[in-house]
């Protein structure tokens, strides 16, 4: 998997809070390379759980040697998001609706940065409300007549032929309810265009399709019974002419059809926009988002395991720097001077960890094995700025030089 975005959740029983700054603006992750990884917080809690998204540049199916690193401590760090690096895999739509809304356009933020959303389209009755008991932190919930209205319709799925929508619910409503979680819509056709919905037709999940010649697609899960007020894991995939939906990370129904793509004007969350509002969703919703293409089963299974908490294990705290003393010689350095050097002001600059010192020496010889050279443990500390050639271990005439 390429560019996978990893959830990783701390809590004190894998992060010394006490090290780190707040708002968590000094953590930064690395690949083994040492290379930056773009990361995203959801949420940043030290008398808690913080939720930290990552992504991850490859990990391997079935490897369970896979491992990236996480830096905390530096009290001079400011703050390196970079959340909408995290959701550049073709995630046209990330909305991990955490916010309290009230009907402010914008309110709840599109992690992509394209498409933030407006509680009630405005209307304050028709915000839904903060959950706290989310899957991952925050989640919204809606009572039969809330929604989430989005700014445009920039990314929209219906237009394309290769796209997945992945949420997570929690219902106790009956299956007549036909709660639509995410929906594309048109108010000009009044038709329903794209929906993963809870219900429909029974206590399933439902992925529906719709083109421009009035060709439909109504595929539900043959998974039943998610009206047990518990949290679901609910995808549904169009791969070109495969429609495929999943339930808690396993496929859970598949089928056929040639029909084509269509033009919408309305996405929302938590019910259907057409002519008029419609297909209220009745439960709990956290963490919806929209990708431009499918994605694979090794990715679904992968992301619920993630979401759940069931992707990663914590090694114990390493320290970057040791505690121990210890000595870092250079290499001999040759001036090419036959008759030797005059060595004048050594000037350095060190950046050091709190609470640690360095201690700078240097030695000369006229030997390229520095044989005649001064043990360094006779030798002096210099210094910055100083002239060396008064140092005990440091005489103009030589031609070789180490630190």
């Amino acid at each position: 998997m390429v560019n996978f975005p990893v959830l990783v959740k701390l809590s004190s029983s894998n992060i010394d809070y006490t090290k780190t700054q707040d708002s968590g603006r000094d953590i930064r992750f690395t690949d083994t390379d040492g290379s930056d990884l773009a990361y995203e917080i959801e949420k940043w809690d030290e008398t808690g759980t913080s939720w930290v998204w990552v992504k991850v540049p490859q990990i391997d199916i079935n490897s369970s040697t896979d491992y990236i690193y996480l830096y905390y401590g530096n009290t001079s760090a400011t703050d390196h998001q970079q959340a909408t690096s995290v959701w550049s895999a073709n995630y046209a739509g990330v909305w991990h609706i955490k916010e309290t809304g009230n009907g402010t356009a914008g309110e709840y933020a599109d992690s992509t940065n394209t498409n933030n959303g407006q509680g009630g389209g405005g209307t304050s009755s028709a915000v839904p409300t903060l959950s706290s008991s989310g899957q991952l932190d925050g989640a919204q919930t809606f009572d039969g007549g809330d929604y989430i209205a989005t700014a445009n319709t920039t990314n929209a799925i219906s237009n394309t032929s290769t796209y997945t929508i992945e949420l997570w619910f929690k219902t106790s409503a009956a299956s007549a309810s036909d709660g639509r979680i995410y929906a594309e819509g048109s108010t000009t056709t009044d038709t329903p265009i794209a929906f993963l919905a809870y219900g429909f037709l029974s206590t399933e999940v439902r992925l529906f399709a719709r083109d421009n010649s009035n060709a439909a697609v109504s595929l539900g899960s043959t998974t039943t019974g998610l009206n047990n007020n518990a949290w679901h894991y609910a995808v549904g995939t169009r791969n070109g002419s495969t429609f495929t939906v999943y339930v808690d990370g396993s496929s859970s129904g598949s089928t056929t059809s040639t029909i084509g793509t269509t033009t919408i004007n309305k996405i929302s969350l938590g019910a259907h926009q057409r002519a008029a509002i419609a297909a209220y969703f009745n439960g709990i919703a956290d963490e919806i988002r929209v990708s431009s293409t499918a994605r694979s089963a090794a990715w679904i299974a992968a992301t619920y395991k993630s979401e759940t908490d069931a992707f990663n294990t914590f090694a114990s705290e390493e320290q970057i720097y040791s505690s121990t003393p210890g000595t870092l010689t250079s290499s001999i350095f040759d001036t090419e001077f036959t008759a030797g050097a005059a060595w004048g002001t050594l000037t350095y600059n060190a950046t050091t960890p709190s609470n640690t010192s360095i201690s700078v020496k240097a030695r000369t010889s006229n030997s390229s094995s520095m044989t005649e050279a001064t043990a360094f443990s006779s030798c002096n500390v210099i210094t910055s700025a100083s002239d060396i050639s008064s140092n005990n271990c440091v005489t103009d005439s030589h031609r070789y030089i180490q630190y």
